[in-house]
């Protein structure tokens, strides 16, 4: 709609996807087309010409649907070569469905802008996989850069420690229950003064631990599942049970310490005496795996 008239234009959007459904071949036209628009020295026109029937409306609703995706990325130069982009990701992933070989970016040469931009992206990650795999992605490249910043310097573009520490356990099981340990990790991690260098490994020591529970927490839903027990919070009900932080008030213990009382508590888990109404008011994030 024109927003100077206040008509309604043609929507053209079904007659565009009736043409380019199941759109195949013709590969080397598009190459000439990529040809001709990355060359400085191509001619002002490209003119399309061929039988009736051949294609060639077909071969121009496929390019109105790329030009959907054609606004600018920003993209900046990554420390190991090959570039980065902090605002694209999803308009890459839509080129790369629909064929094409390029997409137009911005590139700028200050790294930190890239961790600006994701900092205060209003398209944030839709769930805590991907914010924590996102902001790992932002700590390694930060390491390559310079590894001996303090890690609290970046707090504002990381957002949370418990993240960090996440996105690493995503990056080893990508199936991994994040959501049940996450209120955990958030209440006892916090950024440090150390180098980064130091703290990722930290971090990385802890991902470890989490991971380590995890594993005898999904024995235990196993063996609740074997006894008829089914419920989408099985993994949050064993957490719950084994978490000591519930029942304290004061100053709670280090993480590593009550990761590892977790753990001790999951080995000695006693799933005959669980009843099914006792999952009758529990909750918290469904299993991720499920």
């Amino acid at each position: 709609m024109s927003a100077a008239t206040g008509k309604r234009g043609v929507d053209f959007d079904s007659y565009i996807a009736e043409r380019s459904t199941q759109f195949s071949g013709r590969v080397w036209v598009f190459e000439r087309i990529h040809d001709w628009l990355t060359q400085p020295s191509s001619s002002r026109l490209l003119l399309l010409t061929g039988e009736p029937g051949s294609g060639k409306t077909a071969i121009a609703a496929r390019l109105v649907e790329f030009s959907r995706f054609l606004d600018p990325i920003i993209a900046v130069v990554a420390p190991r070569g090959g570039f980065w982009t902090p605002n694209g990701r999803h308009r890459l992933e839509a080129m790369r469905r629909l064929g094409a070989k390029s997409i137009a970016a911005l590139v700028v040469a200050d790294r930190e802008l890239a961790w600006q931009i994701l900092a205060l992206n209003t398209e944030k990650a839709h769930n805590l996989k991907e914010r924590a795999l996102e902001v790992i992605r932002i700590y390694r490249g930060l390491v390559d850069e310079d590894a001996s910043r303090s890690e609290s310097q970046f707090a504002f573009y990381l957002d949370e420690a418990a993240l960090v520490t996440l996105g690493i356990c995503y990056e080893r099981v990508p199936r991994v229950g994040g959501g049940v340990y996450h209120p955990i990790l958030r209440r006892l991690e916090t950024f440090t003064d150390e180098p980064l260098r130091s703290a990722i490994k930290d971090h990385e020591k802890r991902a470890g631990m989490v991971l380590d529970l995890e594993k005898k927490v999904a024995a235990v839903v196993n063996k609740l599942k074997e006894r008829g027990l089914v419920s989408p919070y099985l993994r949050s009900f064993v957490v719950a049970r084994i978490n000591p932080l519930r029942w304290i008030k004061g100053e709670p213990p280090p993480l590593e310490e009550v990761l590892k009382t977790m753990r001790e508590r999951a080995g000695k888990f006693n799933v005959e005496k669980i009843r099914p109404q006792d999952l009758a008011g529990a909750a918290g994030p469904p299993d991720e795996g499920a």
